[in-house]
C-alpha cells in the first residue's frame, strides 16, 4: 500500500470537521489558548503540507494529545463521535482526586473499624466545675458547648451538682426571709392591696364603663387601706412599691396578651410584645437613662460563663433584672474586675456584654402558653446554680475572717407561660440548691392579674434595693451598705 501524506491529512481534516468535539468547553478551551500560547502558529504553504504532514502526524507530542484529549479517529470516516467529553485534568487536579481518594479511604476506613467492633463514636466528656468557692485552674475563656443535653437531664445525671426544683410548702425548713416573701406574694397573687389609692377612681370608673374590668369582677379588696394617719398624709404601703399602672396600660397589656395568645405567637414574640412592656410597668428599662438603680434587660442569648457550669454553658433565661451601680460600687466592681481573672470576663456569671458590670439580682424565663414548666424549672435552677457559685466565689475574696462570707438567703425568679406569671426562689445548703415553685402571682389575661403582676415585680425591686444591693456592697464589694 502506498503511504499518501496529502490525503492522510485530508482524511483528519474531515473528521475533525465531522466530529462533535466540544472545543467550547472551558477546560478544552483553556488547554487550547494555553497552548496556542506557548507557540506561535502559521499557517503552512501547499509546499511544506506534502512534505511535512505526515512528520506532523507521527511526531506530534504525545503531551499535545494529553493535554486536548482528542479521541483516536474511527478507522471509517463515516462513524460519529459522542457529543460530549470529559473535561480535562491537571496534573493538580489529579492530585487533589489522590489525595481525596485517600482521605475518603482512611475516613471509610475508620467508620468501618467501628462498626466491625460495633462502637458508637462519642464526643469528649466537659470536665466538672471544681467544689464551690474554688477557684477555676484552667484558662477563663468565654467558648461554649452546645446545649444539645436537655437541662433537666444535666440535673438529673450529674454528679458534681446537687440541684432540684420542689413545690414550696411552709412544713419546710426554709429561711423566714423567704417565708415572709411567700406570704406576701400569696396575697398579691389573690389581688389583696394592688391598686394604690391613687388609682382608685380611675378604676372604679372603668368598673362601669369599660368591659374588661366589668366581667373581672373588680372587688374593693385590690385598693391598698387607707393611711393610718388622720390627715390622711400617710403613703399606704402599695404606693411605696410603686406607681399603680394607669387603666390606659393595663388595657394596652390586655389587648397584646390577648393577641399572641389567639394569634399562636412563639415565645420570642410574647417576649416582645407582652412580657417587655410588662416589665417596664415595674422596671427602668436598662438601656435608657433613668434615676433607679434597678432595670431590666432581654437577654436571650446570654450564655452561663463555662467555669461556672456543669457540661458547658448552654442554659439561658430571657430578661434579667440587674443592679445600675453608683460611682462608688461602679469602682469597686471595676477593681475587682482588674484584680481577679475570672471576673474580668464578667462580674456575673454570664459574659453578656450589657450585664458585664451590673450585678445580676433577679432572673426570669418564659415559655409559650402551657408548655414547657419543667424545661424552664430545670433552666432556671441551672442558671441559680451557676449565681450562687458566682458569689459564693467573690465573697469568698474577702477572706475568712469577714461576717460578709455569709451568702444570701435565697434567690428569687420568675416563671412565664404565656399569660401567666409565678414566683419562685432558690436557697443553697452546702452543696444542695433547691428551687422553690408553684406560686402563681397573677394573668395578663385579666385586668386584676396585670395589677397583681406589676405589685409583685415592684415589690422584688424594693426587695433588691433594700436587702439584696447592701449585702452585696458590703459582701462583694467590701462597701459600707449604709452608703448605698
Amino acid at each position: 500500500m502506498v503511504y499518501d501524506p496529502l490525503r492522510l491529512q485530508q482524511k483528519v481534516l474531515a473528521w475533525l470537521e465531522s466530529s462533535q468535539y466540544e472545543l467550547d468547553s472551558p477546560g478544552h478551551c483553556a488547554a487550547i489558548t494555553e497552548s496556542s500560547r506557548k507557540r506561535a502558529r502559521r499557517h503552512p504553504t501547499d509546499s511544506e503540507t506534502d512534505a511535512h504532514a505526515a512528520a506532523d502526524l507521527s511526531h506530534r507530542p504525545p503531551k499535545r494529545h494529553r493535554r486536548r484529549r482528542l479521541p483516536t479517529p474511527p478507522s471509517s470516516s463515516g462513524n460519529a463521535m459522542s457529543e460530549s467529553l470529559p473535561p480535562p485534568k491537571t496534573k493538580r487536579a489529579l492530585a487533589d482526586d489522590a489525595d481525596a481518594s485517600e482521605a475518603s479511604s482512611s475516613s471509610y476506613d475508620a467508620l468501618s473499624s467501628c462498626r466491625d467492633n460495633d462502637q458508637t463514636p462519642k464526643g469528649k466528656k466537659t470536665k466538672p466545675l471544681p467544689p464551690w468557692g474554688y477557684p477555676p485552674s484552667s484558662t477563663a475563656s468565654s467558648s461554649r458547648q452546645s446545649g444539645s443535653v436537655s437541662a433537666r437531664k444535666r440535673i438529673r445525671n450529674t454528679a458534681t451538682i446537687s440541684a432540684c426544683s420542689q413545690q414550696f410548702s411552709m412544713q419546710e425548713d426554709i429561711p423566714s426571709s423567704l417565708m415572709a416573701m411567700w406570704k406576701d406574694m400569696d396575697l398579691y397573687s389573690r389581688g389583696f392591696g394592688v391598686v394604690g389609692l391613687s388609682e382608685k377612681d380611675a378604676v372604679e370608673r372603668a368598673k362601669r364603663e369599660v368591659s374588661d374590668f366589668i366581667y373581672d369582677n373588680v372587688g374593693d379588696f385590690v385598693y391598698e387601706p387607707e393611711p393610718s394617719d388622720p390627715a390622711g398624709n400617710g403613703i399606704g404601703k402599695r404606693a411605696r412599691l410603686g406607681p399603680t399602672p394607669s387603666v390606659a396600660a393595663v388595657m394596652d397589656i390586655l389587648e397584646r396578651g390577648r393577641g399572641c395568645r389567639n394569634q399562636h405567637y412563639d415565645e420570642a414574640g410574647w417576649n416582645q410584645v407582652v412580657h417587655a412592656p410588662l416589665l417596664s410597668l415595674a422596671f427602668d428599662s436598662l438601656w435608657r437613662d433613668g434615676d433607679n438603680a434597678v432595670a431590666f434587660v432581654p437577654c436571650t442569648s446570654a450564655a452561663i460563663i463555662t467555669n461556672y457550669a456543669d457540661y458547658g454553658g448552654g442554659r439561658k433565661v430571657d430578661f434579667c433584672v440587674c443592679i445600675r451601680p453608683d460611682a462608688q460600687a461602679a469602682r469597686a466592681i471595676q477593681a475587682i474586675r482588674t484584680q481577679d481573672r475570672l471576673a474580668s470576663l464578667s462580674i456575673n456569671h454570664t459574659d453578656f456584654p450589657p450585664l458585664q458590670n451590673k450585678p445580676l439580682a433577679l432572673s426570669v424565663e418564659t415559655k409559650i402558653q402551657g408548655e414547657g414548666l419543667g424545661s424552664a424549672e430545670a433552666q432556671l435552677v441551672t442558671w441559680h446554680v451557676a449565681q450562687w457559685r458566682l458569689l459564693d466565689r467573690l465573697a469568698s475574696r474577702a477572706g475568712p475572717e469577714s461576717d460578709a462570707t455569709t451568702l444570701p438567703a435565697f434567690l428569687p425568679g420568675i416563671i412565664v407561660q404565656g399569660h401567666d406569671w409565678s414566683f419562685v426562689a432558690s436557697t443553697r445548703r452546702d452543696d444542695r440548691v433547691t428551687l422553690w415553685t408553684s406560686q402563681h402571682i397573677g394573668s395578663t389575661a385579666k385586668a386584676t392579674g396585670v395589677y397583681q403582676i406589676v405589685c409583685a415585680l415592684q415589690y422584688l425591686r424594693a426587695w433588691i434595693e433594700e436587702s439584696y444591693w447592701p449585702w452585696y456592697r458590703e459582701a462583694i464589694l467590701c462597701l459600707p451598705a449604709e452608703d448605698s
